[in-house]
């Protein structure tokens, strides 16, 4: 088993925070594996504990997950050589019971898969080229079809992908019994990664969302900053709702910040999409359209030399007996590194948004909104004319090494961060509101944190490491409690 990480690198991910701690010892005489996970998230005072157990081959026989101390998933697996057969998923908290998966191998590879839930049986057929290339997936519930997915190759590339959704079976309670279902709309950015055709070991993972998206990895989609780094109200200001700011987790696309128009529910008996792949893997032409015509979307890519230049979308819906057409454009400038310079949006061929980028040493250091606030109305004639002054949110690097960064919104300072010269995070302060501490070992380890509203820590979090980085000691205090969990290792 890796070492035990004390807490999510800090320069990496600045989101969500926990500590947590993991124990594990093995059955001299079985060879299996047991391991707990204990974890904290920052702010909170519940006790998340993860049990799982291995057999001596490294395959997860069972998994448990506790939340304050209650049960709340389980899963018992069984394994014949390094396949896995069957699986029994049980949730006890959301009240959906017990799910029963099995999959079927035909020559060593997966011929079919079910998953019975509630009496109701789901299945997937797969099918292979003669190269042993997945080229369709047939899903059905109690033997009525729910979806089919093809992929087609161009020689040994990829050429496109296609999904068809039956709507009258189409469920979305049903749990996946593989890492290839379809990916109907995406809760979070990072999940648009499921439109891409990626490295997977030996394998190439086959793009399995109903529509492209907006990919993190085509870094032209972004609010700004990575994710988890984003200002907060940076959404907000992108034109998404107030009402939640986390600054995470978005995306500007057609429909504006985090929002898809060809979307479910549909009325139509069922929905198709088409998906088409350069020579790069890069999707350059998506449609989607309806059965019974009543919508259909056409997207196209076009690419320059140093990354994705134009989006363009043509969605065409009949509402309220009308026959409506909204194209909208994406349009990208970049710099000869591939980073995003300026991003302009249109409707029906008004400029409604404009996102200016720019960097300094190589950081992005400035990035300014101009999006329109728009009604429900979206011809032409009913759009302004004008784009508002931009919000600028920028950050203010200085001294040596640029290891001092303040972040700014309209000119007014949000936070101040110090970092050191290996662009870890030494400290960071918010005005009027709390600020955080951070240490680190010679060699990077993360060793404390403390977090603070006043003068005194509501948060602290030191550790102690072995010479070769394990953890030995961890030390935690929040408010008035405090405790502290030491390690013991049995190395095979």
């Amino acid at each position: 088993m890796p070492k035990p990480a004390p807490f999510t690198p800090v320069a990496t991910y600045l989101g969500q925070k926990w500590a947590g701690t993991v124990r594990a010892a093995r059955n001299q005489t079985t060879g299996e594996l047991r391991g707990t996970l204990t974890a904290m998230e920052f702010g909170s005072s519940a006790v998340h504990r993860f049990d799982r157990r291995w057999d001596r081959a490294g395959h997860l026989l069972a998994e448990q997950e506790f939340f304050s101390g209650g049960l709340w998933f389980s899963i018992a697996n069984v394994w014949s050589g390094d396949q896995l057969v069957s699986s029994r998923y049980v949730d006890t908290v959301n009240g959906t019971g017990q799910t029963d998966f099995a999959w079927f191998y035909d020559q060593g590879r997966l011929d079919h898969l079910t998953a019975t839930h509630a009496a109701e049986v789901s299945s997937a057929q797969v099918i292979y080229d003669s190269d042993g290339r997945i080229t369709q997936i047939a899903r059905s519930i109690d033997g009525k079809p729910w979806a089919t997915q093809r992929w087609t190759y161009d020689g040994k590339r990829l050429a496109g992908n296609s999904t068809e959704l039956v709507t009258a079976t189409y469920s979305t309670d049903l749990l996946p019994s593989d890492d290839l279902a379809p990916l109907v709309t995406a809760s979070s950015q990072l999940e648009w990664d499921a439109a891409l055709p990626q490295p997977n070991g030996s394998c190439a993972r086959l793009p399995h969302a109903f529509s492209y998206g907006y990919p993190v990895a085509d870094g032209v989609y972004g609010l700004g900053w990575a994710v988890g780094d984003r200002p907060n109200g940076i959404d907000a200001d992108s034109g998404f709702s107030a009402a939640y700011d986390s600054g995470l987790d978005r995306w500007f696309g057609h429909d504006r910040v985090e929002s898809l128009q060809f979307r479910l529910p549909w009325t139509a008996p069922s929905v198709r999409s088409d998906l088409v792949y350069d020579a790069e893997g890069r999707m350059v032409s998506e449609t989607l359209t309806t059965s019974d015509h009543f919508a259909d979307s056409s997207r196209t890519r076009s690419f320059a030399d140093n990354g994705l230049a134009t989006d363009r979308r043509v969605l065409r819906r009949i509402f309220e007996q009308k026959d409506t057409t909204l194209t909208t454009e994406l349009n990208f400038t970049l710099d000869s590194d591939g980073r995003l310079l300026t991003r302009t949006y249109t409707i029906n061929g008004v400029l409604v948004g404009r996102h200016l980028s720019s960097y300094t040493d190589g950081e992005l250091t400035l990035h300014s909104v101009a999006t329109q606030a728009l009604g429900d109305d979206l011809s032409a004639a009913k759009l302004p004319k004008d784009l508002p002054a931009p919000i600028v949110h920028a950050r203010h690097l200085s001294g040596p090494g640029n290891t001092t960064v303040e972040l700014l919104r309209d000119g007014v300072t949000v936070e101040t961060r110090l970092r050191d010269k290996d662009g870890r995070i030494l400290s960071r302060v918010f005005p009027f509101s709390n600020h955080e501490q951070y240490s680190y070992s010679a060699d990077g380890n993360l060793m404390s944190f403390s977090s603070a509203w006043s003068t005194d820590a509501d948060l602290a979090l030191s550790y102690d490491l072995a010479a070769d980085g394990r953890l030995l000691v961890r030390r935690w205090a929040y408010t008035t409690t405090h405790d502290s969990d030491i390690f013991s290792y049995v190395c095979h």
